[in-house]
């Protein structure tokens, strides 16, 4: 997954000068090779140029992948990963939440894949779905009081949630809220606040921390999920 994400950053050069843009671009190209590093690498450069794209013409092109992959069923299920890896990691440049909703809404309608395989997708496209930016935010226990708000998402027994804590708690531009999800003990500072509910795991995905979003003073979702470290 990582290469995928080092892939796509070192490939935008070479993205942006894809003079043919996005339609089409599956028309002509293999979905595998036999180095699969290949492959990846041409998905990294679709997944660059679906983000540049006009909205029409990014999901015309992502339905045309599945239609390609629809019919090689050794690719159809290599692809969600690399689709996973671009369009819902945190740590993607390419993280969309049409694009991977499309993906997901294809995933499940083509039947290619068991729906034990699909619910991962339709689980982690519904947590994508909440907080995006524009919303109100959604988190249980939250309550506008007219200062912009920082919410800190953290597996509470992971270390690198822990430092991700301190590294942002000096900020006093925000009030500053910690979800807590999983367990561990809670960390005592005075400089958040905490959150922890039996809800919280059908919102946020533990496996996306640390990760903070920006809600202006009105409740108003500023910035989407961001990598904390």
């Amino acid at each position: 997954m990582n290469k995928l994400i080092i892939s796509t950053l070192c490939l935008a050069v070479l993205a942006g000068c894809h003079n043919s843009g996005i339609r089409g671009y599956w028309d002509n190209a293999p979905l595998l090779d036999d180095d699969i590093a290949v492959s990846e690498d041409r998905f990294a450069i679709f997944a660059e140029l679906t983000t540049k794209a006009s909205p029409e013409d990014a999901l015309i092109e992502m339905d045309n992948l599945f239609n390609h992959l629809s019919e090689n069923e050794v690719a159809y299920y290599l692809y969600p990963e690399w689709l996973d890896g671009a369009f819902y990691s945190i740590y993607s440049p390419c993280r969309n939440f049409s694009l991977y909703s499309r993906a997901v809404e294809r995933i499940v309608s083509d039947g290619i894949l068991p729906m034990d395989e699909c619910e991962q997708y339709i689980r982690r496209r519904d947590w994508f779905s909440y907080n995006l930016v524009g919303d109100k935010a959604t988190v249980p226990s939250y309550v506008p009081d007219g200062r912009r708000t920082l919410f800190m998402v953290l597996d509470l027994g992971c270390s690198s949630c822990r430092q991700a804590l301190e590294a942002m708690g000096s900020r006093k531009d925000v009030r500053k809220v910690a979800i807590g999800l999983g367990r561990g003990p809670v960390l005592e500072t005075p400089d958040w606040e905490f959150i922890l509910s039996q809800d919280l795991d059908a919102i946020f995905d533990i496996h996306q921390t640390p990760a903070y979003f920006i809600v202006s003073e009105y409740g108003d979702v500023e910035t989407t999920y961001t990598p904390a470290l």
